[in-house]
């Protein structure tokens, strides 16, 4: 049970925390001389009381940190609910030199859940005390939510092990955010054009979710309908594919968003089944085993039947708890059934068959010696792992877990379940839009190997991860690659810009303008292709507000931290004017039979 110093300086031990019972203000000064409840989150590092403090006699301290991942934690089960809406602030200082002095409020929810909070607060480099702070929402959890302070992730590397210290750590309500409900919503600036943002369920309450429900009209889970979200089973190598796959549920995160559709009329899009990343290592694994499956034929069959398991295991699981697909009570229309499988462009790309080498599946899908299995299957390629899912993809969310028979890749059922590939970097590179050199490109090549072999595949995704120095043109040419009647795509698809934010060097008066200037081009672009060719089914804004963003510190979203409209939000509605009613009215919705000019 977590303990607190309360600012009368009285320690409180914490009752469950309760939607309708008022938030006491946290606060631990440490001036007892313990550690008040915190302690070291790896306990082979050095954790404890120090002195002095920063305005007093005692605080804590960390050192000889194995890890960046190393530093002080709180268990705040007990005090906090899901779903609040904090400000954190404390004194921090470095004792020994440091190159990256940033600090970082992050949280523990389960064995393996992990969720950064506040990224990126400066310290200062030379070793005085800093006051850090900023507003976080506590997201959800069930028995454990451990509150913890760390230097910034860094990809798996080692990263800054400088010793820190910590002091005066308070805990409390921030002021109400007052956000502007006449802004014209940025839903209606897209006729025929889901807008949509990437949530969790921080973002899904209060103001924050008032807001998202005013502008959007579509959510995805950043990060909780990923391939590791579904299990409760230690995700390490070692445990059975039998004991991980009986261990599925609903991640509480993914629930929150799947009730907040419901409730508001949303759709969601299922973000996303076949990943290299977020994986748990037993998906790839024999049992008992912690080594990656070799590329054997049986082991590829092995596959094949987990491909199948797993997508009907997901499928079936949501459609329990919230109806068949296409139904009302439903509100997933679209699934993303591989993300990020294409090679980068360029030397190398026809060894792996276009696909990326460095993923599980194109290393265990190698070409085999024995293949008369995979051409009983009806496709002969490299990647015939993803004509599996695809194929299985459309038999559960389209047929066994669907309200009807919606199989058949854009047949004209409005409650069919759309099926997706997205893949980032296809707007690198300029020229034209088949250029070979180009990721779109390798893209492209897979798309039409799957539409030819007859694949279920309805739509393209592009990401776009944008920033200042990249030419926003090479937008135009991704989208152009993929509009049928261009004649590079085998066949008619829907195509979506599924993750866009636009990133500046600091958020300075020029940068925010300059910033709103890309966005205004970006969207011009979009509605432009839209009235060509009318198949750009979403739009989606990877977070609501800076802040909440992967990339905070680069400030690359719509919104401020206090939901205030950034020149971004008016450079994405500004040209809204160019559909006109006509068009307008052309565009209401999407028409999946008569996609096309």
């Amino acid at each position: 049970m977590a303990m607190a110093v309360l600012a009368s300086g009285l320690v409180a031990a914490g009752a469950p925390a309760d939607a309708d019972v008022a938030f006491e203000r946290l606060a631990w000064d440490f001036e007892d001389g313990t550690s008040q409840g915190w302690f070291g989150r790896n306990a082979a590092d050095g954790f404890g009381v120090v002195a002095p403090g920063a305005d007093s006699s005692y605080a804590i301290g960390v050192w000889d940190r194995t890890d960046q991942g190393s530093g002080p934690m709180i268990e705040i089960d007990q005090v906090v609910r899901p779903g609040q809406r904090l400000v954190f602030s404390a004194d921090v200082r470095f004792t020994e030199p440091v190159a990256d002095h940033l600090v970082t409020l992050s949280i523990q929810t389960g064995p393996s859940s992990f969720t950064n909070l506040i990224t990126n607060m400066a310290v200062d480099a030379d070793g005085a005390w800093t006051r850090i702070e900023g507003t976080f929402v506590v997201p959800a959890f069930t028995t454990m939510a451990r509150l913890y302070l760390e230097s910034p992730w860094v990809g798996g590397a080692r990263g800054e092990t400088a010793a820190f210290q910590v002091d005066n750590v308070v805990i409390d309500v921030p002021a109400a955010l007052a956000w502007d409900r006449d802004l014209v919503p940025f839903r209606e600036t897209l006729p025929g054009i889901n807008a949509g943002v990437a949530v969790d369920s921080r973002d899904l309450i209060d103001e924050m979710g008032e807001v998202i429900a005013h502008h959007f009209s579509h959510l995805v889970g950043e990060n909780h309908m990923k391939p590791d979200a579904w299990w409760t089973a230690d995700p390490g190598a070692g445990t059975a594919w039998s004991a991980g796959v009986a261990s599925f549920r609903i991640h509480p995160e993914a629930r929150s968003i799947l009730d907040f559709a419901q409730e508001h009329g949303m759709t969601v899009h299922g973000h996303v089944l076949v990943w290299h990343s977020q994986v748990p290592a037993w998906f790839f694994s024999l049992d008992d085993s912690d080594q990656e499956m070799a590329p054997t034929a049986a082991n590829q069959q092995e596959m094949v039947r987990r491909i199948w398991a797993y997508v009907g295991i997901v499928a079936g699981g949501i459609a329990a708890e919230y109806g068949p697909f296409g139904s009302d009570t439903n509100p997933v229309r679209s699934f993303e059934v591989a993300n990020e499988v294409v090679h980068g462009g360029g030397v190398g790309a026809a060894a792996t068959h276009n696909l990326r080498p460095d993923s599980p599946w194109t290393r265990i899908f190698a070409p085999v010696a024995d293949s008369t299995w995979v051409a009983e299957r009806g496709y002969a390629n490299r990647d015939w792992f993803l004509y599996e899912a695809f194929q299985a993809a459309d038999h559960y969310f389209n047929f066994v877990h669907h309200v009807g028979d919606a199989r058949g890749r854009l047949h004209g059922h409005e409650d069919r379940v759309t099926l997706w590939i997205n893949d980032y970097n296809t707007e690198r590179g300029l020229i034209e839009p088949a250029n070979p050199a180009t990721k779109r490109y390798q893209l492209l090549q897979v798309v039409n190997r799957l539409l030819e072999a007859g694949a279920p595949l309805d739509g393209v995704g592009h990401q776009f991860h944008a920033g200042l120095t990249f030419a926003v043109d090479g937008l135009r040419l991704a989208l152009d690659l993929f509009a049928y009647e261009n004649g590079y795509v085998a066949d008619r698809v829907l195509q979506a810009v599924t993750e866009i934010d636009v990133t500046i060097a600091s958020n300075s008066p020029a940068n925010l303008v300059a910033q709103g200037s890309y966005y205004r081009a970006a969207f011009d672009i979009l509605r432009t292709h839209h009235i060509d060719h009318g198949d750009i089914a979403a739009v989606t804004l990877w977070g609501l507000n800076d802040g909440r963003s992967w990339r905070g510190s680069q400030y690359p979203l719509l919104f401020h931290d206090d939901l205030t409209a950034k020149p971004a939000f008016f450079g994405a509605v500004v040209d809204a004017h160019v559909l006109d009613a006509e068009i307008w009215d052309r565009w209401e919705r999407p028409a999946l039979p008569t996609v096309g000019r």
